[in-house]
């Protein structure tokens, strides 16, 4: 009787393992299906000055503004993105086929780089939110909206 109760414990403890690796697995899979977008403003030339960032992971939404020009702006927004909002992000990011970048650096100008999954898809050094590809003006400009942070992108002159 005694066995047999160990016996039980034993494999009834083995299920419990495997069905806890299972829901893993199935936890990695879903992250490796979601979206990673990274989007940064910096003034041209000076990659590492990113002073407005946008960053998208699954539904994550967070905007930081790095150097508001009043005290009084928001630094940081953090929102939940909703399942179409998520959904129409997905669409916008799978209509970006090739990758471009022009990094010709333009004095008193703004660079922005889009990041998605880790990989560079847009990179310019004279930037503006009208001279783009369609299919990433469509994308950038969809994120600017959904932040509670306004965008500013000011001369330096």
């Amino acid at each position: 009787m005694r066995k047999m109760s160990v016996i039980l414990l034993f494999f009834y403890s083995l299920c419990l393992i495997s069905c806890h690796l299972q829901e893993n697995r199935r936890e990695i899979n879903n992250l490796k299906k979601q979206n990673s977008i990274i989007l940064k403003f910096y003034p041209t030339g000076v990659v590492n000055d990113v002073r407005y960032s946008i960053s998208v992971i699954g539904d994550s939404f967070v905007v930081k503004n790095s150097s508001p020009i009043n005290i009084s702006e928001n630094k940081e927004y953090v929102a939940l993105l909703s399942k179409d909002q998520v959904n129409k992000i997905d669409t916008l990011v799978s209509s970006i086929k090739l990758q471009y970048r022009d990094t010709v650096i333009s004095e008193d100008t703004w660079g922005v780089t889009l990041l998605i999954n880790n990989q560079v898809f847009y990179e310019v050094g004279d930037f503006s939110f009208k001279r783009q590809p369609e299919e990433v003006k469509n994308l950038i400009n969809y994120l600017v909206g959904l932040s509670a942070i306004k965008i500013e992108l000011y001369g330096f002159s």
